[in-house]
């Protein structure tokens, strides 16, 4: 939803979404005091459109 905050605790996946018919920004405040940002792979564009 618009504005929507969420919090995701240290050392727990998570993915981000979006959708064909609507946008994403992502606005990432993070600290390095404990640890570098770890990312996972990239979804390809086949696994998105299933």
């Amino acid at each position: 939803m618009k504005d929507d905050v969420i919090k995701c605790a240290p050392n727990i996946e998570h993915w981000h979404d979006a959708s064909r018919d609507s946008s994403f920004t992502q606005l990432a405040v993070i600290g390095r005091e404990k640890g570098e940002t770890k990312w996972l792979e990239l979804v390809t564009d086949k696994e998105y459109l299933q």
